[in-house]
């Protein structure tokens, strides 16, 4: 047995429902506290209220967690492309040049981007006619009219520039007379004209110099 002594300090203050020990006739017994005082009184009042404790210190703020490593997305797709722009105005077209007629010495030309040699140029008879041959045309056309012709040639574009003339007379026939223009050598001396309906002389002339025609070569009488 415990000696009341011995037993451990209860926890202040009591309530009614606690129990105390209480050692009658060297028995030891428990018996309620409101039991105390030969049949109990009333328990007094309750106590005011004690002031409140002093706040216990903050707790440490908690260490902040390390940052996700999260992965960057993909990239989106890219937007629609834009409507092309309007065709700016288009520059006026320059104005187109001449066309000219470039000739070589050899009796060639380049009209237009072609080159034309042996051209034929065609002139009518009767009268004095004086025909001026270009660079490019090598032959040329007479045309016999109703009365004799007579022909001088213009002068040569350059020294050694030949020339073919054909003479055809008409449904009459009519003579061919050549101007001072033209000239004559040893082997063909002179020229008279075939004096036949719809027939055809062929003359040949090349420039001497700067002002005449030498006569190299004459065919005549050809029906064609």
């Amino acid at each position: 047995m415990t000696n009341i002594p011995e037993l451990p300090p209860a926890t202040l203050p009591l309530n009614n429902n606690d129990l105390i020990p209480v050692s009658q006739l060297g028995i030891t017994k428990s018996a309620p506290v409101d039991a105390v005082g030969g049949g109990g009184g009333s328990p007094g009042p309750t106590g005011p209220t004690g002031p409140t404790g002093p706040s216990g210190p903050v707790g440490a703020t908690g260490v902040t967690g390390a940052t996700g490593l999260g992965t960057t997305g993909p990239t989106g797709p890219g937007g629609l492309t834009g409507a092309t722009g309007p065709t700016g105005a288009t520059g006026a077209t320059g104005a187109t040049g001449a066309t000219g007629v470039v000739a070589a010495n050899s009796g060639s030309a380049l009209n237009s981007g072609t080159i034309q040699s042996d051209l034929q140029g065609t002139i009518a008879g009767g009268g004095h006619i004086t025909y001026q041959p270009t660079s490019s045309v090598s032959n040329f056309l007479i045309n016999g009219g109703t009365v004799a012709t007579t022909l001088d040639i213009a002068a040569p574009n350059y020294i050694g520039q030949h020339l073919r003339a054909e003479y055809k007379n008409g449904a009459t026939a009519e003579a061919l007379n050549l101007g001072t223009t033209i000239v004559f050598g040893s082997t063909v001396a002179s020229y008279t004209s075939t004096n036949t309906a719809s027939v055809s002389d062929f003359l040949m002339f090349i420039g001497a110099n700067g002002s005449q025609w030498a006569c190299v070569a004459i065919a005549q009488g050809y029906t064609i």
